[in-house]
């Protein structure tokens, strides 16, 4: 048995314009718990900036306790919301109040999702503890996406090169905007028996599997939000061979997305799903305005 959770990643930001972060916490929520563990200090040569900024963000916490009560809710105000809203901190809303809220030193990632074994306290803690050796302790510096146009510009280009060859571009909406508890962009969408959002994605990078988790965040809280009608998500990926993590990435991709194509190896059959897709979209397609 297993249970779907989110999290986000807390970093310091010492200079607001190299914009340089050093991770330093971890928030992890489920619909039933939630929990946050972050760095008591850190030997950086601005001390006293990051022990003023983690003053700030404990007595922030400190509002709810070292072990907050789920039950209990926060008022908080969203774009897009026409009032403030009571929400309960296990709401995917109140990850997206701390992005908001934190804006300077202290900033937020996006949502990333995943999945706890077993719904109990004990795995709970153990996924936290594993989330933040993997993202504090052992990589104290790295630069993660917190906004996106595309996670595959290089997959984006040829796929629109494609559909101009094809002349598909026509029925094809590019760059979408998706409303979920924020704004989301993705790389295409087009309509014809089903509503189809196209999303790219490049595992051939540092670290595939935090940006898997960043993309099917979003794809998730759009779907879980249902402000747009139901859609099927396509992932488009390309990815080198032998590697567990990149293995984990498109076992994740295939597991979550309604279909997922390999760019490199099922361009044959991505074709086929457009062009049967596409036949039925003329009356329906978007176009470009």
């Amino acid at each position: 048995m297993s249970i779907q959770c989110r999290y986000v990643i807390a970093q310091f930001f010492p200079d607001l314009i190299r914009r340089e972060p050093t991770n330093i916490g971890v928030i992890l929520q489920t619909d039933e718990f939630i929990e946050w563990r972050f760095l008591e200090s850190f030997d950086f040569s601005r001390r006293t900036d990051f022990e003023l900024a983690i003053e700030g963000i404990n007595s922030f916490f400190d509002l709810w306790g070292k072990k907050p009560d789920p039950s209990k809710t926060i008022s908080i105000y969203l774009p897009g919301w026409e009032s403030r809203k009571e929400t309960f901190l296990t709401d995917p809303a109140f990850l997206i109040y701390l992005r908001n809220t934190f804006t300077r030193h202290i900033q937020f990632s996006d949502i990333r999702v995943g999945e706890i074994s077993l719904l109990d306290g004990a795995h709970f803690e153990v996924y936290l503890d594993n989330l933040f050796k993997r993202f504090v302790m052992q990589r104290p510096i790295e630069k993660l996406e917190v906004s996106r146009k595309s996670f595959g510009p290089r997959i984006h280009t040829r796929l629109r090169q494609k559909f101009r060859e094809k002349k598909w571009d026509g029925r094809m909406q590019e760059d979408p905007v998706l409303k979920g508890t924020i704004d989301y962009t993705f790389d295409f969408r087009y309509k014809a028996r089903e509503n189809t959002v196209i999303a790219t994605l490049e595992l051939m990078v540092k670290d595939p599997l935090t940006r898997t988790e960043s993309l099917i965040g979003q794809l998730a809280d759009i779907k879980k939000t249902g402000v747009e009608e139901p859609f099927e998500s396509m992932i488009v990926f390309i990815r080198p061979s032998l590697n567990s993590n990149h293995e984990k990435s498109e076992k994740l991709i295939r597991t979550w997305a309604t279909h997922a194509f390999n760019l490199e190896t099922e361009n044959k059959l991505l074709e086929s799903k457009l062009e049967k897709d596409l036949r039925f979209s003329d009356s329906f397609g978007f176009g470009r305005k």
